[in-house]
């Protein structure tokens, strides 16, 4: 059985395989030739499954199932089938792209490699052609061109030069054996043998120099046996001879040098600073003298063959063309080389070494420790060494002006080495330059350096180790754009914190100048000031124009616009109100915080401008503004600023005087949108008031009693909102707003405009028929005395001057002069008995047209008091009175 069921099993898919190849039916057949081949296939299915033994017939089903199954298997090939084949087409076509492009760019290389190819075998002919011996006579003489030496010539030249190298070799074996007498003479007078202590004779040196000369002279002569077609200076065996001599002769002069610090230490223990002074006569004096006339008459022997050595800090010119050994002592002197040697080895040893003391981030280590070495020795050099130098032979050197310029050039070596690695590290780079600005300026204010100038050029002119750095464009440009980017952060700091605009109450100096200031000002004026700081010392004027150019006027122009900006709002909130809108914004820009608002604005303009005086006196921008004026090929942003400061107005012109100018308009702005916001309240207030009737003889609370002056006693009920708001706004200013002249800016355009609406409102309105009777001018003169011209409070104010008189009577001058013509009594009032002049005398006077103008003035003045209104609006003001008409 299980043999049987697995033949079925394999024999099963193989004639489920023939009948699916039976099902495989022609495309083009008939319908009686479909239905025999269907038959046939159906009978040979069933004669198949009959033939199988002991087994049962498959039912339809299965047979779907089993093709269902080949069909889904077929399927899934075609599909793998298909994707690999799309695969391998994207490949293809991939492949093909790259081949493209990398024959894109293989084309011009083999091109190139093909005109080369070209041009040398153009090369290889022209080079045969011109080794053969002649040309052929045919060839034109015109057609000739200039050839290259022949090989026979080239094999001549190579002759000659061998055997100038067959000298050289003899010659480079005595410079060798120069070489080693010179070493083992260096060793013996660095240590010399117990019978001679000391340094070596003076005669010894002198042969010694002796023998220089003449390897010097034989180098020289060398130097001339090269063709002349040849360049020396290329010739790197030369540079070889030449640094052996330069080596050898460095050795000499270090061991003369060694052995005279050594006689100090000995002798004096120098570099130690406490010590006596030297007494001449005693024998250590006198050995470190001997000393120094040994080392003395060598370098004298050196210098008397300037075409030989030099011993110059400077590099003489043609020294490389005419084979002069150049070797840089300090100041010339072996003297003050060795005085330096101790202590060149004491700031090697801190400062350059991998101690504690030798830290990128204190830079003001090895500045004070030169400070420190300068103070200590000043005393003794400038006496005992000066003196000892005259005695040898070099009264002519100062010392000590040597000894500071050579401490100077360590410290500038020290800074060139550090600062690039403190380019990435910009407070450490900062507070370096800062640190050597301080240095400098110590040694400018001490008077180290002689105001002669010395050998190196180190004068009274020196720029000092600052402009070791700041020389360099890249180092300065890295500082310079730190320090820029850390003032930048400061000044949005300052125009954008919380309390910009407040009033600074602790800070001294407005209390000392009488003159309130915000924080945002007080911090402006503290940050101009810091950056003046940065760069008043600097060196250069170039250094000092970046600053002042791209940092403080930029500040200064930050600040200016950040006021304007705040300006800026106040306006546009003026036109939302005019024009109806509303907005959260416009509501912080009235009542009594708008007001704050603009008085603070208006005090960091006037602060602003007080600096701005102090700093226009500063003998530092005075002398920097003419120095710029002199500069022949100013940058584009400083004769952008010369411009303005050029057209700026005025006589006395300063750098700041294009600021001021911006200033000086804003505090304009400033105090025009002040009196603006503030008459502009009051005068929605006052419509109740102008609104009221004046033609009222007597009110229902002094009915029966007979009217009269006596019976005003109280403001009228429509102005106490105008009038307290009047108060409150000018004690406000009075308080906050100083000193006295800037606060009667304010004061005086705000009751000047407040009194020409009451006049136009009330008396001079055209077309209006306000009839203002005797005792409506009482009232009015009343709320005028009472109300406009009272502005004491019972608030207390902090400051003293809030306690001082504004004295308006001088602003509401013409209100005043206009109640004293509407409250004259006419014949009919009861107080006519008592006044000076009639009302209707007073028509009389104004309304005479022959009378002169002249005259009724002076009548008026005299009578009434009257001085500051003209005839015509006498008589406006007089028709406001009922009882004109009458007359």
């Amino acid at each position: 059985m299980p043999a049987t069921r697995a033949r079925r099993t394999t024999e099963g898919p193989r004639e489920i395989d023939e009948l699916v190849d039976l099902l495989k039916l022609p495309a083009a057949q008939d319908d009686h030739q479909l239905r025999q081949l269907a038959s046939q296939a159906h009978q040979q299915i069933h004669s198949t499954l009959l033939s199988n033994e002991n087994t049962t017939s498959l039912s339809d089903q299965e047979i779907l199932d089993r093709l269902t199954l080949k069909e889904e298997l077929a399927q899934k090939e075609f599909q793998a089938a298909d994707s690999q084949l799309t695969e391998s087409t994207l490949a293809v076509q991939r492949m093909i792209g790259e081949a493209r492009q990398e024959i894109q760019t293989l084309k011009p290389q083999s091109e190139q490699i093909h005109e080369e190819y070209m041009r040398h075998e153009d090369e290889y002919i022209d080079h045969h052609e011109s080794l053969k011996p002649g040309r052929t006579p045919s060839a034109p003489t015109s057609q000739k061109r200039p050839q290259k030496p022949g090989l026979v010539e080239a094999l001549a030249g190579q002759i000659g030069w061998l055997k100038e190298l067959g000298r050289l070799k003899l010659w480079f074996g005595v410079l060798l054996d120069f070489r080693d007498r010179t070493a083992e003479l260096v060793h013996q007078a660095t240590h010399p043998d117990g019978r001679a202590a000391g340094p070596a004779p003076a005669r010894e040196t002198e042969a010694l120099a002796d023998q220089i000369f003449e390897l010097i002279q034989s180098y020289q002569d060398f130097r001339r046996l090269a063709p002349p077609n040849n360049n020396v200076s290329r010739f790197t065996l030369y540079d070889y001879i030449h640094q052996i001599i330069r080596h050898a002769l460095s050795g000499l002069i270090e061991a003369i040098a060694g052995h005279l610090a050594q006689t100090l230490e000995d002798e004096i223990a120098w570099p130690q600073p406490s010590r006596a002074p030297l007494e001449f006569k005693a024998p250590s004096t006198t050995r470190i003298l001997a000393s120094f006339k040994t080392a003395v008459n060598f370098q004298n022997k050196l210098n008397s063959r300037p075409d030989l050595v030099s011993l110059a800090e400077q590099q003489p010119e043609r020294a490389d063309q005419d084979g002069v050994v150049w070797l840089p002592l300090a100041e010339g002197s072996i003297l003050l080389k060795a005085i330096l040697r101790p202590i060149i080895l004491r700031f090697r040893f801190h400062f350059d070494s991998s101690r504690p003391t030798n830290r990128l981030d204190k830079p003001e280590w090895y500045f004070n420790h030169v400070l420190d070495r300068l103070a200590e020795h000043e005393k003794f050099i400038k006496s005992d060494i000066q003196k000892l130098f005259e005695m040898s032979g070099q009264g002519s050197t100062k010392v000590f002006h040597g000894f500071t310029v050579q401490l100077i050039k360590i410290v500038e070596k020290k800074l060139k080495r550090r600062i690039p690695r403190m380019l990435e590290m910009k407070p450490i780079l900062a507070h370096t330059i800062e640190s050597a600005i301080a240095f400098d300026q110590t040694i400018k204010q001490m008077g180290y350096l002689s105001s002669e100038p010395s050998t190196t050029g180190y004068s009274a002119q020196w720029l000092g180790t600052a402009d070791a750095i700041l020389s360099n464009p890249h180092w300065f440009s890295v500082w310079f754009e730190a320090e820029k980017r850390f003032v930048d952060d400061m000044c949005l700091e300052i125009i954008s914190s919380n309390d910009t605009w407040e009033i600074n109450e602790e800070d001294q100096r407005p209390m000392s100048m009488g003159l309130p200031g915000t924080n945002s000002s007080l911090g402006m004026q503290d940050l101009v000031e810091q950056i003046k700081s940065k760069y008043e010392l600097l060196p250069r004027l170039s250094y000092q124009t970046a600053f002042l150019v791209k940092i403080q006027m930029v500040v200064l122009e930050a600040y200016s616009q950040r006021i304007g900006g705040v300006l800026d709002g106040f306006e546009r909130s003026r036109l939302i109100s005019v024009v109806g809108g509303d907005s959260g914004r416009a509501k912080m820009n009235v009542g009594m915080k708008g007001l704050e608002r603009l008085v603070k604005v208006y005090i960091s303009c006037n602060w602003l401008l007080a600096c701005f005086r102090t700093w226009n006196d500063d003998l530092f921008y005075a002398e920097l503004y003419d120095k710029l004026g002199r500069e022949e090929s100013p940058s584009p942003e400083l004769d952008k600023l010369l411009r303005s400061v050029e057209a700026a107005a005025g006589l006395d012109r300063t750098l700041f005087s294009p600021a001021v100018a911006r200033f000086e308009e804003l505090a304009k702005r400033a105090e025009a949108a002040i009196v603006r916001q503030v008459v502009q309240e009051i005068s929605a207030e006052l419509k109740p008031y102008f609104a009221k009737r004046w033609d009222l003889e007597s009110g229902p609370e002094t009915e029966g009693s007979g009217g009269g002056a006596a019976e005003v006693d109280e403001l009228s009920p429509e102005i106490v909102p105008a009038i307290g708001l009047w108060k409150a706004r000018m004690n406000y200013l009075r308080g906050t707003v100083g000193p006295r002249v800037k606060l009667n800016r304010l004061v005086k355009p705000i009751a000047q405009e407040i009194e020409a609406k009451l006049l136009l409102k009330m008396v001079f309105e055209p077309f209006s028929i306000r009839a203002i009777s005797h005792r409506g001018g009482l009232q009015i003169q009343f709320d005028l005395l009472f109300g406009w011209l009272n502005t004491t409070t019972t608030t207390s104010l902090s400051a003293d001057r809030s306690t001082q008189p504004l004295r308006l009577e001088r602003h509401f001058s013409k209100v005043l002069d206009a109640c004293k013509l509407l409250t004259c009594p006419s014949a009919s009032s009861p107080s006519s008995v008592s006044a000076p002049l009639m009302f209707e005398e007073l028509v009389r006077i104004c309304f005479d047209e022959a009378s002169p103008e002249r005259e009724c003035k002076r009548l008026l003045k005299e009578r009434v008091q009257v001085s500051c209104l003209s005839r015509s609006e006498c008589q406006l003001v007089l028709k406001r009175r009922p009882e004109c008409w009458k007359t």
